[in-house]
């Protein structure tokens, strides 16, 4: 996931040059074999031990929330599936800027049933106790802002895009901003709470903290 967004950031770079397009397209690259590889581990993970895996996922918040960085690492992908190889590469062109429109919107499906399951789940197992709160729980509102930031950047940048394809994609984006928003603010208010009654999390989880910052850099993406 992060060396998608790193990709994305080398594509889209202001003071752009060759090489930094071809570092971008090697983080491409390696964000989708990674992607790949885990999406495997996790899926033999199910298959092999389901009952276990699906027993250690629902009674964790945080192995739970974690759930909604699959859908994030997909919609990395699409981004750059519009960015580089529509708009970048000599073998691209029109066909993959409908592949990721249709990737983008498998992803914002995946992205929200994954979301309200988490919450929903979370809801009735009654196991979340407030003094043990962590960040993790950001990252499905994470997951619907990159929902709109991915659209965003898809129905602006690929190549030869019609309005009957994009107008659809931002009314929705726009929707998962505010979506996103009211999510995060409530999580905010929660992990605030716990914050000022509980102390900050164990040393072993303080790095944690910087999580708090992404929902806020991903919500400055623009949409245009």
């Amino acid at each position: 996931m992060n060396c998608g967004v790193l990709a994305i950031i080398m594509h889209q770079f202001p003071y752009n040059s060759q090489w930094i397009r071809i570092c971008g397209t090697i983080l491409f690259l390696v964000d989708f074999v990674f992607f790949i590889v885990f999406a495997i581990i996790m899926l033999l993970r199910l298959a092999m031990f389901r009952k276990q895996a699906m027993r250690e996922i629902s009674s964790n918040p945080e192995e739970l929330a974690f759930l909604a960085n699959m859908p994030i690492s997909w919609l990395t992908l699409t981004a750059l599936v519009s960015l580089i190889v529509s708009t970048s590469s000599s073998w691209g062109g029109h066909w993959a800027t409908i592949v990721a429109y249709v990737m983008w919107w498998f992803g914002a499906a995946w992205t929200i049933v994954t979301v309200w399951t988490v919450f929903i789940i979370l809801a009735r197992s009654h196991n979340l106790d407030p003094s043990s709160l962590t960040t993790p729980l950001l990252i499905p509102a994470v997951a619907i802002a990159t929902v709109a930031s991915e659209g965003a950047l898809i129905s602006s940048y690929s190549h030869a895009i019609s309005a009957r394809l994009a107008v659809p994609m931002i009314i929705v984006s726009f929707m998962c901003v505010g979506f996103g928003v009211f999510l995060a603010i409530m999580i905010y208010t929660l992990f605030l709470h716990r914050l000022l009654t509980s102390g900050f999390p164990a040393p072993a989880k303080l790095y944690s903290l910087a999580v708090l910052v992404s929902f806020c850099g991903a919500c400055e993406r623009r949409l245009d």
